[in-house]
């Protein structure tokens, strides 16, 4: 996997979509997203992400503006994730696509 990861790093990964299944790793995939300009499309669904990587995720998306879809669905997120996913999208231009479909959300009435 480290490969995988040095490649996304040094932008030599050769596709622009990422399709990332392993969350042993996914802290190390958020840094090498960090300074990637190829990867256009991510999708972490089904990756069991918590409120740590979460936040992780929400620092790359501050800095990476070449990725324009996000997939996190079947990720049981809740709330407080979805919180932290929105403040890093008041900094985040680039994403035009977000599936957050199969996750914990609820809808608040006022």
């Amino acid at each position: 996997m480290t490969t995988l990861i040095d490649e996304i790093k040094n932008n030599t990964y050769g596709r622009n979509t990422l399709t990332y299944k392993d969350p042993r790793y996914i802290k190390e995939l958020f840094e090498a997203l960090k300074t990637n300009y190829s990867i256009t499309s991510l999708d972490l669904s089904y990756n069991d992400l918590r409120e740590e990587e979460i936040i992780y995720l929400c620092e790359t998306l501050k800095t990476n503006y070449t990725i324009t879809s996000l997939d996190l669905s079947c990720n049981d997120l809740g709330e407080e994730e979805i919180r932290y996913l929105c403040e890093a999208l008041k900094a985040n231009y680039s994403i035009t696509s977000l599936d957050l479909s199969y996750n914990h959300l609820t809808e608040k009435r006022n």
